[in-house]
């Protein structure tokens, strides 16, 4: 499966996107280091991604209207390859989006 992206019109399968992903996280980061997730969350599945990050600290604030959360969760990370773990165990709770 390819997924268009927006550099100069080039397409990436998953695992060229993944690899792409963890070498700037690298780049970007000494590890260990503190890393900030951010979601954007049904009411009724919180509770899923609490499950997730069990005992890190979670933000969260609620919309106008309490139809969605907001969610920031920071964690300390020892490498690219666990905020990547984070975000496939995250990417099957139904009614999450990934900031």
């Amino acid at each position: 499966m390819l997924i268009p992206t927006l550099t100069r019109g080039v397409t990436l399968s998953i695992d060229e996107r993944e690899q792409a992903f963890l070498d700037l996280l690298d780049a970007n980061y000494n590890w260990p280091a503190e890393y900030m997730f951010k979601f954007i969350a049904n009411p009724t599945n919180i509770r899923q991604l609490e499950d997730v990050f069990k005992g890190e600290t979670i933000e969260q604030k609620p919309s106008r209207t309490r139809k969605y959360i907001s969610v920031t969760i920071r964690v300390t990370a020892h490498s690219s390859k666990e905020v990547m773990d984070y975000y496939h165990q995250v990417k099957v709770i139904d009614g999450i989006i990934s900031l």
